[in-house]
């Protein structure tokens, strides 16, 4: 590589490790942290991070990130940990033992089990946490200016595309949704990989792209991965296709290359990709084919504006406007709002953001690409602002754009949130390319076809009235569409919203507003007065690009905040302005306003009421859990209130019944709701029945206007109520201690059953007396082939015989805890309980069955003293093994396909 080259590229890469300091400066410099569980109310005990080790914060996060917080608060975080954990001990993370009595982990692909970065990751202490998230914008960002530089694009509007993608509301907004970021993170990979192939047409340039292709499909959210793949193939036929339509050889040979790539990075994804598929085909989801998951749309076209000015969203989420979706508790951390379910903000449904000057620049671009196909870069602008209008079309539910959503595999994904990456990355790299266009010269070659007035002006002067036109299209959307909207919400907002939110109004709506236009107004000012500087132009439109994103990123501020961010905004604009009038001491000028910028910031963020909390190990094990880990056996345990909130109790290697999973075992759904849960009426069964969470609020349908749609209602209905009528269930299921906050009371009718205070500090612990161990045989029993006529009109704990079927197994544990003597139980020992293996120990006078009460599943085989023995379900949904009298060794061991 040429060193010009390589010092260019060293350069971007300082520029893009000096731009992340900047916007997150409180997180590099102050000791801040972008943890969600930093910002969500639940964990190990019930409150914030940090509380479970009796440590306080000088300030909490105001909850206006709106986005789906709750998905990496209490999924992907504690499962990052159990994850790491695993690998730690020198298994791999297969079988998840800890969560509802037992769920594929790999299989569950969100995991990203096996992404080479998120292994890292998992395994690395918890004090680098933030530099992985901010890694993401790193490698984001570095390889898309990679990848526009391969294009063609010259230093500064390459390092705009980066830097735009890199600070787009795809990593601002979703930074901590690592199932999301880590695809977008890797999207720019793929495209400069292919971008060489297309250039090189080498064989030598396939492994990139296999890699680069299977690591997209290894990153995270499947859905998201469609859609990158999905940019990917458009860009490489079109540009193929575009460079070679007059060699058909040369082409031939490239989509050969290309084939064989994909095939390739097809089988080193095999190892999740299988066992996901599989997994898929056997699970409860909500993203069957033909459910119309793939052609939902956003109904309000004017929420397209919100992704042009993002910081307009940066308000608490607010129940007087989305009742459906929150309830307020008061907990130890005193009131706040919990998302109970998968209803999350604004950004839910938009996906990522761009700011208004990237759009400005790539409808330029298109301007100019249309007026001038023979200069270089039009195709790819013509291409990238198609892509993008398309994609959003599909969002918003226009035809024909929204058939999309009903081809194969597209009709599995809901596009308004997973395409965001692809769309966002789509008009990114046009806006950088509008940049080039606007700023560069033309080549000799492109001078030819050029007007002979125009071959000295051209694409420079000549440019400005085209980016006009696209400066006046963005200008009357904001004053013409958003604005009204702005100021109604103004006049009306102590009507509106609720007294927390009221004062956001102002701070983030109106003023967020104020700010884009103040921008857009300076870049109409830079290239107007700069044109005749094209590197000052690009350049001081970079900063202008870059403090416009900086305003929109989330940081927890309440109102103050968002009114004293205007003091950076303001040195900001002052310092373009003065640059863009200097004819010297640019440079100069330019660090003093840079400095100004980042300590006015850090010092905004040290005066702020709230913000970003303080970084601390929110996995760390509170004392209750060495507790219970000293009892004997491997009893279940089962949070409520917050208290040990899913999916935490894998964290710290306690075995929860809760759970949280984006698929499900249909037999864990099932048993839920017939043994664990008493439904209440016109309860909804459908999202939430993924996230089993030991919290009191139970949504319900309520059937309105066929026009308008169900509407949902929260109901709190106490746990307790559940676990005293099920309480047998739990038992069987090896249910031993209940954990609850220390300000909540058990009722009565649980101190009748005997469950006795145990444990009285930083949580409530009360033992179930009448818990079955977690590995136990049964006899005598009976077959039967039918497990539904076997429960008809009965629940589990409601038999006192025993069924067995090589499909399906009832139980009888309840003939222990009534002193039936209809069946006898025995011990078994668990000699060994790992996460993929389990070796247990039988020892009994008669036949019988082996119950563990983990959850049956393909994949897991079961020995007996080394023989194949078939795994039988029990209640349909628990493993258990026929066992002859005498001594036995049983090994239960998971290995799911690929």
């Amino acid at each position: 590589m040429d060193k010009g080259i390589k010092n260019r590229h060293l350069f971007a890469l300082l520029f893009y490790v000096v731009l992340i300091a900047i916007t997150y400066s409180p997180v590099l410099f102050t000791g801040h942290t972008l943890s969600p569980a930093a910002v969500q109310p639940h964990g190990l005990i019930d409150g914030r991070a940090g509380d479970a080790l009796g440590e306080t914060q000088s300030r909490t996060p105001i909850n206006s990130f709106n986005v789906d917080l709750a998905t990496p608060a209490y999924y992907e975080w504690p499962t990052n940990r159990t994850i790491g954990n695993l690998y730690r001990s020198g298994e791999l993370p297969l079988w998840n033992p800890y969560q509802g009595a037992g769920t594929p982990l790999l299989a569950d692909y969100s995991t990203r089990a096996l992404f080479p970065y998120q292994i890292l990751e998992n395994i690395s202490p918890a004090a680098w946490a933030d530099l992985f998230l901010l890694g993401r914008l790193l490698i984001a960002g570095f390889f898309t200016y990679l990848f526009l530089s391969a294009m063609g694009l010259g230093l500064v509007p390459a390092l705009f595309g980066g830097l735009l993608y890199m600070l787009s509301g795809v990593f601002s907004w979703f930074i901590t949704l690592e199932q999301f970021v880590n695809v977008a993170m890797v999207l720019p990979v793929l495209l400069y990989s292919v971008e060489l192939l297309i250039k090189r047409g080498r064989w030598s340039s396939t492994p990139a792209v296999a890699l680069s292709f299977a690591l997209v499909i290894l990153a995270g959210q499947p859905e998201v991965a469609l859609y990158v793949l999905f940019l990917a193939a458009s860009y490489f036929l079109f540009q193929s296709i575009l460079l070679y339509h007059r060699a058909p050889a040369r082409l031939g040979g490239l989509l050969l290359k290309a084939i064989v790539a994909m095939v390739v990075g097809l089988m080193l994804s095999a190892p999740l990709t299988l066992p996901f598929l599989k997994f898929v085909d056997l699970s409860y989801n909500l993203h069957a084919p033909g459910v119309g998951i793939g052609t939902e749309h956003v109904a309000n076209w004017r929420m397209i504006l919100s992704a042009l000015v993002p910081g307009a969203t940066l308000i608490p989420a607010d129940p007087s406007i989305t009742p459906e979706a929150l309830a307020h508790l008061k907990t130890s951390a005193g009131g706040l709002y919990y998302r109970v379910f998968a209803t999350k903000g604004l950004w839910d449904w938009l996906g990522g953001s761009t700011g208004v000057l990237g759009p400005l620049l790539a409808l330029t671009g298109l301007f100019i690409a249309i007026k001038r196909r023979s200069l270089r870069l039009s195709g790819a602008a013509l291409f990238f602002t198609s892509f993008a209008t398309v994609v959003l079309l599909k969002n918003f539910g226009i035809a024909p754009f929204v058939w999309l959503g009903h081809l194969p595999l597209f009709d599995q994904a809901w596009s308004p949130r997973w395409s965001g990456a692809a769309w966002v990355f789509a008009l990114c790299a046009s806006g950088a390319i509008g940049l080039e266009l606007l700023t560069s010269s033309a080549s000799e070659e492109e001078q030819k076809d050029l007007q002979p007035e125009n071959r000295e002006t051209e694409p420079t002067e000549g440019f400005r009235p085209h980016f006009i036109f696209a400066f006046l299209g963005l200008l009357s959307a904001i004053v013409f569409v958003a604005l009204p909207s702005v100021l109604g919400l103004v006049s009306r907002r102590e009507a509106l919203f609720s007294p927390t939110v009221a004062p956001y109004v102002l701070s983030s709506i109106a003023l967020s507003h104020f700010v884009a236009l103040l921008l857009l107004l300076i870049a109409l000012a830079i290239v107007v007065k700069g044109l005749k500087c094209p590197k000052v132009t690009a350049a001081l439109l970079t900063a202008a690009a870059a403090l416009e994103l900086w305003w929109g990123v989330p940081r927890g501020y309440g109102p103050d905040g968002l009114y004293l961010q205007l003091i950076p905004v303001a040195i900001g604009c002052v310092g373009l302005v003065l640059i863009l009038f200097l004819k010297t001491g640019r440079r100069v000028a330019a660090a003093l306003f840079i400095t100004l910028f980042f300590f006015s910031a850090l010092w905004i963020d040290s005066i702020s009421i709230n913000g970003l909390g303080e970084r601390q190990d929110d996995l760390s094990a509170p004392p209750y859990v060495e507790f219970i880990k000293e009892q004997p056996g491997y009893p279940r345990v089962l949070g409520s209130y917050g208290v040990l909130f899913p999916n935490y109790a894998g964290s710290v290697g306690l075995f929860d019944l809760h759970h949280i999973n984006a698929l499900m075992l249909p037999g864990l759904r099932d048993f839920r709701y017939r043994f664990l849960e008493n439904p209440i009426e016109g309860q909804d069964t459908a999202s939430p029945s993924l996230w089993f969470t030991g919290m009191p609020q139970r949504i319900t349908v309520e059937l309105d206007d066929p026009e308008i749609g169900p509407h949902y209602k929260i109901v709190d209905r106490p746990m307790e109520l559940d676990f005293v009528a099920n309480l047998p269930n739990y038992s069987l299921m090896g249910v031993r201690y209940l954990l609850l906050p220390t300000r909540h009371e058990i009722t009565p009718r649980l101190k009748e059953e005997g469950l006795a205070l145990v444990y009285d500090a930083e949580v409530k612990i009360y033992e179930n007396r009448g818990a079955l161990e977690r590995a136990f045989v049964i006899h005598p029993f009976a077959t039967t082939e039918a497990f539904e006529a076997a429960r008809a009109g009965s629940r589990a704990g409601d038999t006192t015989e025993m069924t067995l079927g090589t499909e399906i197994v009832d139980s009888a544990h309840r003939a222990r805890l009534t002193g039936s003597e209809t069946a006898l139980i025995t011990g078994a020992k668990i000699l060994e309980y790992r996460a993929n293996r389990v070796v247990v120990e039988t020892d009994s006078a008669m036949d019988g069955v082996l119950i563990l009460s983990d959850a049956h599943a393909p994949g897991w085989s079961a020995t007996v003293d080394s023989k194949t023995e078939t795994i039988l379900k029990v209640n349909g949904f628990i493993r258990g093994v026929f066992v002859e009298s005498g001594p036995h060794t049983v090994v239960f061991t998971y290995s799911p396909p690929g």
